[in-house]
């Protein structure tokens, strides 16, 4: 029971932190008209790759979480994890 306690768990912070970071996404992009489409791209690239860490268990805490979405938008080398 305990295990099944842990994976609902997991996925409501996964979903807690989509909804946090979609909700920052569309300030940022509501409130500036810097971002351009290929930014927002690579943004729900990013989101998505992310996602698929946290549901394997890479990332497990909110601060890994956020971490790996600044890093992977800011990564420029394709020899990166995240792409």
């Amino acid at each position: 029971m305990d295990g099944k306690i842990r994976r609902i768990l997991t996925i409501l912070m996964t979903i807690v932190s989509v909804s946090v970071v979609l909700l920052g996404v569309g300030f940022a992009t509501g409130l500036s008209s810097y971002y351009s489409s290929s930014d927002l791209y690579k943004q729900a690239a990013c989101l998505n790759k992310v996602l698929k860490f946290a549901q394997e268990g890479i990332i497990r805490d909110m601060g890994g979480f956020n971490g790996a979405l600044f890093e992977c938008s800011q990564i420029q080398w394709s020899g990166s994890i995240y792409e």
